[in-house]
């Protein structure tokens, strides 16, 4: 557990980093930043660490959901089932893309999709076909793609859709403005 939470900060580096901006180990740093994975003393918990561009993020709960789809301009999620064999085939082909992923703009995150209905419901349009997987994509918070089966093609073009946006020098400028 200790170890994930450190992986998912970056590293060891990175909690180093932290705790020492938060005032060393003497000075709270280490309380603080144990404060935001076991939350109390008052303390807000954040809701997640932010996703890392060439790893696929396990998102729990809906407010991570919207959370990382409103933080993030590019959003790829794969909605799973265990022991579902289509999801397990598309498992590691979607872990690859995240690899192989160099656009620090797009997240990947997979979601347990029985465990997590609401989520799935949440991205998931009247009359849209239902099943796993569902791949879902999103561009600055809006539903691009939604996929639904192993189409390991449809979600690469897909992908390609999101790396052809990210990079177009019209959609650079537009976020600029905004920021």
């Amino acid at each position: 557990m200790v170890q994930n939470a450190i992986n998912q900060m970056g590293g060891m580096q990175a909690v180093q980093d932290q705790v020492n901006a938060n005032g060393g180990m003497k000075g709270g740093g280490l309380q603080a930043l144990m404060q935001q994975f076991v939350g109390g003393g008052g303390a807000a918990r954040p809701s997640y660490i932010k996703p890392k561009h060439n790893e696929v993020y396990e998102c729990k709960d809906m407010a991570t959901l919207k959370t990382i789809i409103s933080e993030t301009s590019g959003v790829i999620v794969d909605f799973y089932m265990d022991r579902c064999p289509p999801c397990e085939m598309l498992k590691p082909k979607f872990a690859q893309m995240a690899a192989s992923n160099n656009n620090d703009k797009i997240a990947f995150v997979k979601v347990n999709g029985p465990n997590c209905r609401d989520m799935y419901d949440f991205v998931k349009a009247p009359g849209e076909q239902g099943g796993f997987p569902t791949v879902v994509t999103f561009l600055f918070e809006e539903k691009k793609r939604y996929i639904c089966g192993a189409d390991v093609g449809a979600i690469e073009n897909a992908l390609g859709e999101l790396y052809q946006m990210l990079d177009s020098k019209s959609v650079q400028h537009i976020v600029m403005k905004f920021k």
